[in-house]
């Protein structure tokens, strides 16, 4: 991989990136502990541009900046009227809509590097890798195992 391939990684993200990154989001994703979820952003963009641009610059700066929004919350719902089984709860997590804007910029800044980022053996992370390949691979090599012959091995 070229070194300028690897440039757009290093610059700080733009308005467009970062409108990008919420539009892609569910409307109503699980808000933040500040109560905010994505449609918010996405209604009201033009006026929370400016905050949303200013605090992608400022982590961007000051990487440490992240750890005032990097909180999350884990709750569990209920998945029936009356749980009585932890299996009938369900848990989310609550992260900061800014914290899933930067790391959806992130993500799609990755994505053209990725095939040469993970190994061709892992199956996630990739477009056009599946986990079901996974599968494939062992029943062959239960096969190839079983049709050995021999005491070792």
């Amino acid at each position: 991989m070229q070194m300028s391939q690897w440039g757009e990684l290093g610059k700080e993200f733009s308005i467009e990136e970062l409108k990008a990154a919420v539009s892609m989001m569910g409307p109503l994703k699980a808000p933040g502990h500040d109560g905010l979820n994505p449609m918010f952003f996405q209604r009201f963009w033009d006026v929370v541009a400016p905050a949303v641009h200013d605090f992608a610059s400022r982590c961007w700066d000051e990487p440490q900046k992240i750890k005032e929004v990097n909180e999350t919350i884990l709750v569990i719902i209920p998945k029936v009227k009356r749980p009585v089984q932890i299996e009938q709860f369900q848990p989310i997590s609550l992260c900061n809509v800014g914290y899933k804007i930067l790391t959806k910029c992130l993500a799609e800044r990755l994505k053209p590097f990725m095939l040469d980022l993970v190994h061709e053996t892992q199956m996630s992370f990739v477009p056009g890798r599946h986990i079901t390949y996974n599968i494939c691979v062992l029943q062959e090599v239960v096969h190839s195992m079983r049709a050995k012959k021999g005491r070792a091995g």
